[in-house]
């Protein structure tokens, strides 16, 4: 508990120092891993204006849906437009997330900002 606490203060430095929202803007690389344990590849790219984030999501070297949601700290949420829900926290770097998904599926992902 004591870790996890220390851990959170970091987190709320970091983000405190950063502004009132993390901005995720760009490229996200993403490891996704459905309940049936199929492992799958896809690409994020975020646009965020405070809260909001839009952007484009799907399957890697293709034109990827909408999305539309929201950042509020270190949480995301996100829903791909005719595919699933995404809920993610960010780590204390900005630069790597870890979730799950649900609707169109569902699983565990990963995802790393890559520019």
């Amino acid at each position: 508990m004591r870790r996890f606490l220390t851990t959170f203060l970091v987190l709320i430095s970091v983000v405190a120092a950063r502004g009132l929202a993390a901005d995720v803007s760009g490229n996200w690389a993403m490891n996704i891993v459905d309940k049936d344990a199929t492992h799958r590849h896809a690409t994020c790219t975020f646009v965020q204006e405070g809260r909001r984030l839009t952007g484009t999501c799907g399957p890697e070297n293709v034109e990827g849906s909408s999305v539309r949601g929201e950042i509020n700290g270190n949480e995301l949420a996100w829903q791909v437009e005719g595919g699933p829900a995404y809920k993610a926290v960010l780590d204390e770097t900005l630069t790597f997330m870890k979730g799950t998904f649900s609707g169109a599926g569902e699983g565990l992902f990963t995802a790393m900002k890559t520019r």
